[in-house]
């Protein structure tokens, strides 16, 4: 949901700024990115407790919110965002992709009704 509402009004944002009618592909891929990259970063800290969660061992298992507390006592918020820069890349390429992609594919479904 992060990346569509970053997404949607950096695009938003630019078109009314710029007075274009619809985005290029490279900004479609920027503004996808770092809508992407922002979806990381507010997921990241329950990601790194997942992950904790999975590791759990035994008839002792932490929820998420103790994990979290625990990360941030021994580690501080560096290590609720450990990994970040790997993911960034990961999940930032990924949505970029996506976004053009499913923008170009709107684009045709409008051009298709308009010829029928």
């Amino acid at each position: 949901a992060t990346s569509f509402s970053v997404f949607y009004s950096l695009k938003n944002s630019y078109l009314e700024r710029t007075g274009e009618k619809d985005l290029g592909n490279l900004q479609r891929l920027s503004f996808g990115f770092i809508g992407g990259c922002s979806g990381a970063c507010v997921t990241m800290p329950m990601d790194v407790a997942k992950t904790i969660a999975q590791k759990q061992q035994g008839d002792k298992v932490d929820g998420m919110l103790t994990i979290m507390k625990n990360v941030l006592q021994r580690k501080g918020i560096r290590g609720l965002y450990a990994g970040l820069t790997p993911r960034l890349g990961r999940v930032g390429l990924d949505r970029a992709v996506a976004f053009m992609a499913f923008e170009w594919f709107l684009e045709q479904i409008e051009a298709f009704k308009g010829r029928s």
